[in-house]
């Protein structure tokens, strides 16, 4: 590089600038503002602490409300399950009470009842002889309506009482469910 004068000498390059001259504070102020760096650090030392707290707070309250939400869903669930069970046991029950139903009037050939099943009922014992009038007509002709009339009350009265025993059952798991 040249010089200002014309004269090739090299010169050195320049090297930083010295720093500015900035007046040191008198140690009351360094002190001072020391203080005020410390207290800011310490209030926000003492947030942290309490949002850590908060948070933990927030976590355990959350985890007591899970333990209580799967506490409530197990409950039910053993509750749904003991329902369901008996709900089966009585669909089962109904279904046995019905076969019996209807081999009952299978059983009772043109009856349908268990009248069927006692002689007694249906035809004259073998000792006694038949009275003249039905001589005439064939015995598979021969038909009391007051049998079948006996037969349907028999039938009903088993269907109320199956009726008022499902009710009964079902009106004391009533009182038992929440």
């Amino acid at each position: 590089m040249l010089s200002r004068a014309g004269a090739s000498r090299p010169t050195e390059p320049p090297g930083p600038a010295p720093p500015p001259t900035v007046p040191s504070p008198s140690p009351a102020e360094a002190a001072a503002a020391l203080e005020r760096v410390r207290s800011s650090v310490h209030r926000w030392l003492d947030r942290i602490a309490d949002l850590a707290s908060s948070l933990a707070e927030a976590e355990h309250a959350w985890a007591r409300r899970c333990a209580s939400l799967e506490e409530e869903l197990d409950r039910r669930q053993r509750e749904f399950e003991a329902q369901f069970e008996a709900l089966e046991l009585d669909r089962h029950q109904l279904a046995l009470a019905w076969e019996r139903l209807e081999r009952e009037q299978v059983a009772a050939p043109g009856s349908g009842s268990r009248l069927a099943d006692e002689p007694s009922r249906l035809a004259p014992p073998s000792s006694v002889a038949p009275p003249p009038s039905s001589a005439t007509a064939p015995p598979a002709t021969r038909h009391d309506p007051r049998l079948d009339d006996a037969v349907n009350r028999t039938i009903v009265r088993q269907f109320e009482a199956l009726r008022k025993d499902v009710r009964r059952t079902a009106e004391a798991r009533g009182a038992h469910s929440p």
